[in-house]
């Protein structure tokens, strides 16, 4: 089999690669129904919620950006990128965000 080419190519794939981002384009209203707080976490309040076309019951985090500043913004960026970046069993995983202005 000399001069052939390896037929099993690897793919990798980051968890960043499955995150969706909904930017001005939808409402989170449209997508999950929102019920009780179940924990305060950095920038915001955690909630259980139901995504609307599956029934499965998620968390979600709601982050305000009124009254940040720029470094504020800034820190708050890092903490999305750093949870897109994140795969581990013991940390929640990060399916999607919303943002509007």
């Amino acid at each position: 089999m000399e001069g052939k080419s390896n037929e099993h190519s690897h793919l990798k794939v980051k968890p960043l690669d499955f995150i969706k981002q909904h930017k001005n384009c939808c409402h989170f209203e449209t997508k999950y129904e929102l019920f009780e707080d179940i924990g305060e976490g950095s920038y915001g309040n955690v909630f259980r919620c139901k995504e609307l076309s599956t029934g499965l019951e998620k968390a979600v985090k709601i982050m305000t950006k009124n009254g940040l500043g720029e470094k504020g913004k800034e820190a708050l960026q890092n903490e999305i990128m750093s949870l897109k970046e994140v795969d581990h069993p013991n940390i929640v995983t990060f399916y999607e965000f919303f943002e509007d202005d």
